[in-house]
């Protein structure tokens, strides 16, 4: 199972201080409230919480940056994903690759 990126979720750094956590955490809390009638979602709050409870305890924190360090170095490079011998198709993708890491 993959862990939630809750630093995309927060749309923070890694490194970011936990003053900034908060104040995002307060932001997204407002705005996804089950409370709130226009932009209020359940599902989205509830992930929020779990992310805060997470990001907002230096332990968990560490522990969680540790599973997202590990789980990033298990991931297959692109490369493997795509067919880069495959025709045109092929050269369209290596040329998209080139793009990207430049």
């Amino acid at each position: 199972m993959e862990t939630p990126d809750y630093y995309e979720l927060f749309q923070i750094s890694p490194n970011a201080e936990p003053e900034t956590i908060q104040r995002m955490y307060r932001f997204f809390a407002a705005r996804f409230h089950p409370d709130n009638p226009e932009t209020g979602d359940d599902e989205k709050f509830f992930l929020l919480t779990q992310a805060y409870a997470v990001l907002s305890s230096p332990e968990r924190r560490t522990e969680y940056d540790a599973l997202r360090k590990n789980e990033a170095g298990s991931e297959a490079p692109v490369s493997l994903a795509i067919d880069f011998m495959d025709d045109v198709k092929g050269e369209l993708n290596r040329r998209l690759a080139m793009l990207s890491i430049l």
